[in-house]
């Protein structure tokens, strides 16, 4: 049997989207896990999870498991723990026991920090690399934007054309201490003005 399939490509088999789970867990007995998040927008591959089963783990039945119901937990807590702890051991069991389904992922929800336009189109490997587990990242710009330059930074990437009056500004006189993850502050210039009441160009549109 080895033979036969040594050096061949495994066959597409059908993915559930989601599976929910019911645990004994008496602080979150409900676990959602949706297989096409991880699959497409954490980009982890067959193995990273599956590396220790077996081909009966999906050829042993001749029907295909109803994922759409919930689940009964029947593997032991240190077998059913094992392919989720290669990203989430450092993580509360919080993190997935919870008392109802769990929604989606949503990068706000997650992390506090609503991507938006110019940030929610990128692959998430963009920011956080390629590693697994994803690396985290502080909310400011210089994370993964270093070494500014004056005058070479279209600031329309980032939401705003700039008026004829700011856009030759170094980025500090705005942003202060190069703090991107706060407001940008008017009042070293004005005393009238106030973001985003007042902006110092156009939005955007998208």
């Amino acid at each position: 049997m080895v033979k036969e399939i040594t050096g061949k490509s495994h066959p597409v088999r059908p993915q559930p989207p989601k599976m929910v789970w019911e645990t004994n867990y008496e602080k979150g007995k409900i676990v959602t896990f949706y297989h096409d998040e991880h699959f497409q927008l954490f980009n982890l591959k067959c193995s990273d999870c599956h590396s220790g089963d077996n081909c009966t783990k999906c050829h042993a039945s001749k029907t295909q498991e109803d994922f759409s119901k919930t689940i009964k937990l029947k593997k032991s807590e240190e077998e059913h723990h094992k392919p989720c702890n290669n990203c989430h051991y450092r993580d509360a069991c919080g993190k997935c026991h919870q008392e109802n389904e769990m929604k989606p992922f949503n990068h706000g929800r997650a992390s506090g920090w609503n991507l938006k336009w110019y940030h929610s189109r990128l692959e998430c490997s963009k920011c956080h690399g390629s590693q697994i587990p994803l690396k985290k990242l502080k909310n400011n710009c210089t994370s993964c934007h270093k070494n500014f330059i004056p005058g070479k930074f279209d600031h329309k990437n980032a939401g705003l054309v700039l008026s004829e009056n700011h856009k030759d500004f170094d980025c500090d006189n705005c942003h202060l201490k190069s703090d991107f993850s706060k407001n940008p502050d008017c009042t070293t210039c004005h005393d009238d003005k106030k973001f985003p009441k007042d902006l110092p160009g156009k939005k955007v549109r998208r």
